[in-house]
């Protein structure tokens, strides 16, 4: 029997091989744990990961041969599984980092694939960033404590070892983070009880079994080797005993756990680290129902495209230019244009839109204006990132057309030279219109010394361009600022703002659909950009002129953070008053 027929014959996950998900996006299935509102009765968010290292997708075909496993528990109590793969991207694609032991717990760890984190292989020590959830659970204040449970030296023991410097970090910084290495599964059983036994466990606690690993390089990754099932066995026999302490603290009724089982590879023959299916298709099995970013974002079904066919986000720049090239349409006498940007909003905050009473976005989509994925980050995903899914690359790729590569802006606060141009610059220097405006609050756009945009505004204001950089101290000058120009008879013929809302409150509470604030930055942030669609369409001359209405994010965010590749971070959105 084939491999696939083999896969095909598991039934209790509730996707298919061929749409597995990348094995980075339990960093999500966390991180939306630990921002996700207590359920009712609740105190505390918990969370732990079992690790079955080595052990192939396949043996979830053998769990009648269970007498007690975690696995087996969870999926006949109401649990769900998936397929997911290891490698990095899909089959049948090359792999871009091995499926082996360092760069999958990794790619968990971090939500970052190899390119991005460094680890392409075992016996690579990472640097402290990109962080593992161990510190930016506690970092971030989600939660108080946390702890990695192992045996294999690998980790954060011997030289080379993946988390070194992330133990170092954790010692040096006082981070409440336990990294304890035992010498064998059985040690590492009692160092995970230990702490769930105790009065008050870890918050998040990562462990990870070698059994299945151990005798697959011995025997065969195959469950017609005894030895290979024994080794499965074990395994569940041991997460179930990880999960009968669970269920049995005194305080479990008022905790809320997060049960994660899974694998960071399987094998083929005596080894692993290649891209046969074998290797790369892993599972993820849960207590709790699965649901990833890519399951949310298809109930946006007004986008006029897929989350396959996104844009990168530097097509702003194009669909501006193609606006003022074109034709006026007749009875029409100027070309306008507004981008209403909206900094750190996620795209799936649009199914909120019914929270938003009256908002440009909504507007537009409720009254034939159109709507399509695009994505920061410079890569579709599931590749790694080329840049940082940050404010200042985000920007830059809309306003210059270009990714970092070739505008250099790879991260906040890098200087751009003068070329490559934006568009606030560009329109006006080629004769595209005759003045236009960029409004702002962040610093970092052109005013401090260390801005992407001010040797450009520097340039302008020394060769008298009409292009305007205002910046003012917060949203409210920003709106204010652009409502004075677009109530001009006169005014901008293109206009750039930026409003802050959604990245300083996704910043302070979390960048989630869940959290009342973040929620708020949504309502704000329609709030002003209906105020000026408002003006806009109350010009006395807006019947003669042709405005081209966007409105757009840079990036979204996880946690209270952002720059990574998870597609709460990548995925944008680009919302017009007309057809794109």
């Amino acid at each position: 029997m084939s491999y696939p027929e083999r896969l095909e014959k598991i039934k209790i996950l509730e996707n298919t091989w061929q749409s597995a998900v990348n094995q980075s996006e339990m960093y999500s299935l966390i991180m939306q744990h630990f921002y996700s509102p207590l359920p009712e009765g609740k105190k505390v968010k918990k969370a732990i990961v079992i690790g079955y290292d080595g052990c192939t997708c396949e043996m979830l075909g053998y769990l009648d041969k269970v007498d007690r496993g975690a696995v087996k528990y969870l999926v006949s109590n109401g649990g769900h599984g998936v397929f997911s793969y290891a490698g990095g991207m899909p089959y049948p694609e090359p792999i871009i980092q091995e499926t082996s032991t360092a760069p999958g717990w990794c790619s968990m760890l971090t939500s970052n694939l190899a390119p991005n984190s460094g680890v392409y292989e075992n016996g690579t020590t990472k640097e402290v960033e990109p962080k593992t959830l161990l510190i930016k659970l506690v970092e971030d204040g989600a939660a108080s404590s946390s702890a990695f449970y192992v045996s294999w030296e690998g980790h954060f023991t011997e030289d080379g070892a993946t988390y070194l410097k992330e133990k170092s970090y954790i010692a040096e910084k006082g981070i409440k983070s336990v990294f304890a290495c035992a010498e064998d599964d059985d040690g590492t059983r009692a160092n995970v009880l230990g702490d769930i036994n105790s009065e008050v466990c870890s918050d998040f606690i990562f462990c990870i079994l070698e059994y299945t690993d151990h005798f697959g390089h011995e025997v065969d990754y195959l469950p017609e080797k005894p030895k290979y099932m024994q080794a499965f066995l074990s395994a569940e026999q041991t997460g179930m005993d990880i999960v009968d302490a669970i269920e049995n603290r005194p305080t479990f009724d008022e905790e809320d756990w997060l049960i994660l089982v899974t694998s960071d590879h399987g094998g083929y023959k005596c080894g692993h680290g290649g891209p046969t299916l074998e290797e790369r298709i892993t599972f993820i099995i849960s207590n709790k129902k699965i649901e990833t970013q890519l399951d949310v974002l298809k109930n946006l079904d007004f986008m006029d495209n897929t989350l396959e066919t996104a844009l990168p986000q530097t097509c702003v720049y194009g669909i501006l230019e193609k606006h003022f090239k074109a034709p006026l349409p007749e009875g029409k006498k100027k070309k306008k244009a507004i981008v209403l940007g909206y900094d750190g909003l996620r795209t799936d905050m649009l199914l909120h839109l019914d929270k938003v009473e009256r908002g440009a976005a909504k507007k537009f989509i409720e009254n034939g204006g159109h709507a399509i994925f695009t994505y920061a980050g410079g890569t579709p995903y599931p590749q790694p990132i080329a840049h940082e899914t940050d404010t200042g690359p985000g920007w830059g790729a809309m306003l210059t057309g270009l990714q970092s590569k070739e505008s250099t802006i790879y991260y906040n606060n890098a200087v751009k030279q003068v070329e490559p141009r934006s568009s606030i610059l560009a329109f006006v220097e080629d004769k595209l219109v005759d003045r236009s405006a960029f409004y702002v609050s962040w610093g970092g756009h052109f005013s401090a010394e260390e801005s992407t945009y001010r040797l450009e505004k520097e340039y302008a204001e020394e060769k008298g361009i009409n292009a305007n950089y205002i910046r003012a101290e917060n949203d409210d000058g920003t709106l204010e600022n652009a409502l004075k120009d677009v109530s001009n008879p006169d005014c901008s013929d293109y206009i750039f703002t930026i409003f802050e809302y959604p990245d300083i409150l996704g910043h302070g509470y979390g960048f989630s659909l869940d959290i009342e604030k973040y929620t708020d930055s949504l309502i704000l942030s329609e709030k002003a950009g209906i105020a000026l669609v408002d003006a806009i369409e109350s010009r006395p001359t807006y019947d003669e002129e042709d405005w081209l209405i966007l409105v757009t994010p840079d990036h979204g965010g996880i946690g209270r953070a952002h720059s990574g590749p998870t597609l709460e971070e990548r995925i944008t959105f680009i919302v017009s008053n007309r057809e794109i």
